[in-house]
């Protein structure tokens, strides 16, 4: 695998829980992480206390008492993930029950793992990803950023070495990838067609990663949603 594909993996490694599992690394740079193993995140709908502990000494929120929390509406406000720690793993807000505006996605430690632009639960926006704890001297530099427009990368995307070092630079329109430039990480430029294939790989690979966190925001949007009464049946 390539200097430059392998590291979304330790990045999303990152963002999982410590019990969770993954399939094969035949299945991609990614692999396919089972969602029903982050189960276990508890969502904190609730403000904030002053230290940013969870509310109700520190319980899971399944097993806190409802009272005084308050509700997920499904339509407007802030929603939280937090990990069975109590660390924050997800801080984004929902209007009309979408995802809007900047999500910012974070690793056990508390590290930036991803900072996401949302518009009615698609992509849109500025994008930037991190390098994390996992990662050593590197966490906390950028990894790659972007735009996307409607649900795809549009404009220039740029991407880092842990070193520092520059190794890509994308460009789109409308999600499709115009033309790439790529350095090897002791700063020698790679041909045109070595960089084409690289970003091609790694576009895939960040997508898959916004993808499967997007999907566990939605599996926990959608467990904590109100539940919907229908009409009344019958007459009174």
């Amino acid at each position: 695998m390539p200097p430059a594909i392998r590291f979304i993996a330790p990045v999303f490694a990152a963002l999982l829980l410590s019990h969770c599992a993954s399939t094969k690394e035949d299945d991609g740079p990614l692999g396919q992480p089972e969602l029903d193993h982050l189960e276990h995140a508890q969502l904190d709908p609730a403000p904030e206390t002053a230290d940013g502990k969870l509310l109700d000494n520190g319980k899971p929120m399944d097993e806190a008492p409802a009272t005084g929390l308050a509700p997920v509406s499904g339509k407007d406000g802030r929603f939280v993930i937090r990990d069975a720690q109590g660390a924050m793993r997800v801080d984004g807000t929902l209007k009309q029950g979408r995802m809007d505006g900047l999500w910012k996605y974070f690793d056990p430690s508390g590290r930036r793992l991803a900072e996401v632009g949302y518009r009615a639960d698609q992509r849109q926006g500025p994008v930037t990803l991190y390098y994390v704890s996992t990662d050593g001297k590197a966490a906390g530099r950028k990894r790659m950023t972007g735009t996307y427009g409607d649900g795809s990368l549009d404009g220039m995307t740029r991407s880092w070495y842990p070193s520092g070092g520059k190794e890509l630079e994308r460009d789109f329109d409308h999600g499709i990838l115009q033309g790439a430039r790529g350095w090897q990480e002791d700063g020698k430029e790679m041909t045109d067609g070595a960089a084409q294939t690289v970003a091609l790989q790694i576009s895939k690979s960040e997508d898959a990663l916004l993808s499967e966190l997007e999907a566990f925001v939605q599996l926990k949007i959608r467990q904590h949603a109100p539940e919907k009464t229908g009409p009344p049946t019958g007459k009174p």
